[in-house]
């Protein structure tokens, strides 16, 4: 009984003391606020969550594949070389125009050719005269049989020899001999070229093929009709769907290889001839499995991990037992007026504005954090991996950002606010606490000024006489 008296006039005591500056401390903060000199006009305080992007394990099909690299090809593809020696006088397509088959791509200039062609003409005309007249010779019986017989041969000599001239004026010419695009082109105006010299390359884009190596072991998994991939190896993002076209029955003793034709779909404009890719063949598949992008699983020794985010615990006082709290009255009771002490000391030192003890102050919204947790890998595709332990659906998984996380770390999302916005909200908040307190106060100050203001005197009133 004595102590708690005495407690309570300590604690009298202190209210006292603290009370005296609490409206002109008051006063004070506001002042010192509308003035400029608090936090207000202060950049926000760096944040400490790390901002993450993140994504839910959902549930989806994946598959297995065989990978392999090869290089595109095309069915049709021709080198084209001049067959007579000349000068290129007319180029008459240039690389990416499309041709179609027997189109004169060059023409070249071979005086040679144009004189033998000119002769041999020259003799068939002749030669088909001097026919002429034997025929009417001998229907005058004026020639005999073997005469007219040795015309003919003649004639037809030259006929051979006419086309032959022919013949070989065709070869100045370049014709493309399949449908398709130009690829390169080698030669110019002007230049002198012969039989080796190359003058194009014709590549027909619609009829693509990719031929891959794979290993001895796979050849039991792979069949004709199998799903494929093509990848382009500079940008894994592109994925041209195929098929298996074609299946070699043998295995290379050498390589302990077999050749496999997959053939990716007819209107793709992706590919090109030459390209290098990925091959990805499909040998199996699951659905209704844990799914999750690539791009969030990390690695560290070979072992798969992610960074799950949760909500952080919220720290609450455990519940003091009765041993708890009669330790606690067993304490000194001078201990605990200290204690009361420092804390009205803090308390009026914090409302005068002369600090204190900075404390951190609590973000509000979600308190999430990244956990580290260990999963197991199923397939594996470009994209997307299944996910066989470690995680439910639904879970909450870091997906970009998360290479210099660390277990429990604080974590923001694209959506959570920021500390600028935090701080506008604080300052909102303040601002319109100030101005129900001013109001208030406001109010208090008339109320007295009211009860202190002197009553008016009663007047007397005049004696009647009766």
């Amino acid at each position: 009984m004595r102590r708690s008296l005495l407690l309570l006039v300590v604690l009298t005591l202190l209210l006292v003391a603290c009370g005296g500056g609490g409206k002109d401390a008051k006063r004070s903060m506001r002042g010192k606020n509308k003035h400029g000199d608090g936090d207000d006009d202060e950049a926000p305080p760096p944040d400490p969550r790390t901002l993450v992007e993140a994504v839910e394990v959902s549930t989806g099909a994946v598959g297995q594949y065989v990978v392999s690299s090869a290089v595109v090809e095309s069915e049709a593809a021709v080198d084209l070389l001049p067959e007579t020696s000349g000068v290129v006088t007319a180029v008459r397509v240039e690389e990416g125009d499309a041709v179609h088959k027997g189109q004169v791509l060059a023409v070249i200039e071979n005086p040679n050719l144009e004189a033998t062609l000119a002769r041999a003409g020259a003799e068939l005309e002749r030669a088909e005269q001097t026919y002429g007249e034997l025929q009417r010779l001998r229907q005058a019986n004026a020639l005999s049989e073997r005469e007219l017989l040795d015309a003919h041969h003649a004639l037809e000599t030259a006929r051979t020899s006419h086309d032959e001239a022919q013949r070989m004026g065709a070869y100045t010419r370049v014709v493309s001999p399949i449908d398709g695009h130009v690829a390169a082109r080698y030669i110019k105006y002007g230049q002198l070229v012969g039989p080796a010299t190359p003058a194009f390359r014709v590549v027909d884009l619609d009829e693509l093929r990719v031929v891959a190596q794979l290993p001895e072991r796979d050849l039991a998994r792979i069949r004709v009709g199998q799903p494929a991939q093509l990848v382009p190896v500079y940008d894994a993002e592109l994925v041209v769907p195929g098929e298996v076209l074609r299946l070699s029955p043998v295995v290379d003793s050498q390589t302990g290889t077999f050749r496999v034709t997959v053939a990716p779909v007819s209107d793709q404009q992706l590919l090109r001839p030459g390209q290098f890719v990925s091959v990805r063949i499909q040998v199996d598949h699951h659905t209704d499995t844990l799914v999750l992008p690539r791009r969030a699983v990390l690695y560290e020794r070979g072992d798969p991990y992610v960074f799950r985010v949760t909500e952080a615990p919220v720290e609450e006082d455990e519940e003091k037992d009765e041993d708890e709290e009669k330790d606690e009255e067993e304490q000194g009771f001078m201990a605990k007026i200290k204690a009361k002490i420092a804390e009205f000391q803090d308390k009026a030192a914090q409302a005068q504005g002369m600090g204190g003890d900075d404390e951190e102050e609590e973000l509000p919204g979600p308190k999430r954090q990244a956990e580290r947790v260990e999963i197991e890998l199923g397939f594996l595709e470009v994209e997307t991996v299944e996910v066989m332990g470690g995680l439910d659906p639904g879970d909450l998984v870091v997906s970009l950002g998360h290479e210099a996380l660390r277990d429990e770390a604080r974590v923001r999302l694209p959506e959570d606010p920021t500390m600028a916005e935090i701080m506008e909200q604080r300052k909102a908040k303040r601002e319109a606490e100030e101005a129900e307190a001013e109001a208030e106060e406001a109010a208090g100050e008339a109320d007295e000024a009211d009860d202190d203001e002197p009553a008016e005197p009663a007047r007397a009133e005049p004696a009647r006489a009766e």
